[in-house]
């Protein structure tokens, strides 16, 4: 993936709430040899295991130029003790994985909330 200079991300942490915002510009990607689900990664903290706490939920506020959403939105979850976010695309009762031959020049926001240990 190539990013452009306008890619950042922030984030805060209150005791062990950790809440990340994030501006995404992809401008190329590379799907040579890729296989699995698009993840980003590079999370400061690892989310919590265990107990009633499972991860967290992507919310993605603004996006554009992702092909093939259907009646779907792009999100993503960051699974319990993980530090990445697994990219999909959500509708009612659907999941899937965003393919990344369907990314080219993508412009998107979001922002989570997940506990850590």
């Amino acid at each position: 993936v190539t990013y452009n200079s306008g890619t950042q991300g922030t984030y805060v942490k209150v005791g062990n709430v950790v809440t990340v915002w994030l501006r995404i510009y992809i401008t190329a990607i590379n799907t040579s040899g890729a296989s699995g689900s698009l993840r980003l990664t590079g999370l400061p903290f690892t989310a919590k295991s265990g107990g009633s706490i499972d991860g967290a939920t992507l919310n993605v506020n603004y996006y554009t130029s992702i092909s093939n959403m259907g009646t779907t939105s792009p999100s993503g979850y960051m699974a319990n003790n993980a530090n990445f976010i697994v990219m999909g695309k959500t509708g009612g009762s659907q999941w899937g994985g965003i393919n990344p031959s369907d990314i080219g020049t993508t412009n998107f926001y979001a922002s989570m909330t997940y506990y850590t240990a």
